[in-house]
């Protein structure tokens, strides 16, 4: 009876594919908690305060958590070795939102623009209305303030771990060695 050969090779060749899927499935993870505004298998993120200003710098709100949408896109693989890598993100203020802060932070001294209401008339049809406008600016000593960001984890910590993402890659593997037997039938 002859017996299916294996070559070293093919082993590494095997578990280098699985690496690079389980890459794919925790960046598609990290995304999905954007899209879906929570961490998976959880309560969603906790909102904005009322009154609170939107983080959409101007434009449409896209979520929490996604005014730019940077924070969302650095979200990817950073270091691979043989058969391991690490996902993170190279946005300075990541952890503070992945896993909530209370603390000071320094503010730098800055300008603010100061707005007013300035009234322009119509020559043409003598009505007038009020319009916003910057009117000069203020400076703003550099200062501390309290912050109280609550947590909105997107991505596992080791602190942190998520059984979603561990049962996704759990089937992958399944699935993976369960195509690699059938070669040996």
């Amino acid at each position: 009876m002859n017996t299916p050969h294996i070559s070293i090779e093919e082993i590494f060749n095997f578990f280098d594919e699985i690496t690079v899927k389980a890459q794919g499935i925790a960046e598609r993870f990290a995304d999905d908690n954007f899209q879906g505004q929570a961490w998976q298998g959880t309560s969603p993120w906790r909102k904005l305060k009322n009154g609170a200003k939107d983080n959409s710098f101007g434009r449409k709100s896209q979520g929490i958590l996604i005014g730019t949408g940077r924070l969302r896109r650095s979200v990817r693989t950073v270091k691979t070795g043989r058969w391991a890598f690490t996902f993170a993100s190279d946005a300075p203020y990541a952890q503070a939102h992945n896993e909530g802060f209370t603390g000071n932070v320094s503010v730098r001294a800055h300008k603010r623009e100061q707005k007013g209401i300035v009234s322009v008339a119509s020559i043409k049809t003598k009505k007038s209305r009020n319009i916003e406008t910057g009117i000069g600016t203020i400076d703003v000593q550099a200062h501390t303030r309290k912050m109280n960001l609550p947590a909105r984890q997107f991505m596992p910590t080791a602190r942190r771990e998520s059984p979603v993402l561990d049962l996704q890659f759990q089937k992958m593997i399944e699935t993976e060695f369960a195509k690699l037997q059938k070669k040996f039938k």
